[in-house]
Order: structure tokens, then C-alpha cells, then sequence
């Protein structure tokens, strides 16, 4: 999450808990972390969806 928010290596996550992320200390709704949560959800199923489609 946090890469996706612009900090940070995704292989190397720079904060341990949501409370020392970046979108907690900004003016970011909890409700919109809710939102992306569910998009990247979202991503994820469609990925692995895909994923098995290609593997077939």
C-alpha cells in the first residue's frame, strides 16, 4: 500500500503498521483507504483469475 501511495520500495516496506504509514499521517479519509483496499482487492482476484486463464 504504501508503494502504491508513492513511499517506499515495495520489497522492502519502510513502516510495520497502517498507524506509521504514510496516509495516516495526511489528510487521507479512512473511508478512502477503505476504497483503495477494496480496489486493490479488486486487482488482486482479477489477477489471479487471469492468471489461471493463462495457465490453461
Amino acid at each position: 500500500m504504501n508503494w502504491l501511495l508513492g513511499d517506499g520500495d515495495i520489497n522492502h516496506p519502510a513502516y510495520l503498521s497502517e498507524d506509521n504509514s504514510p496516509a495516516s499521517t495526511t489528510n487521507i479519509s479512512k473511508e478512502d483507504i477503505a476504497a483503495i483496499k477494496k480496489a486493490l482487492k479488486h486487482v488482486s482476484d482479477a489477477n489471479a483469475i487471469l492468471s489461471t486463464l493463462i495457465s490453461k
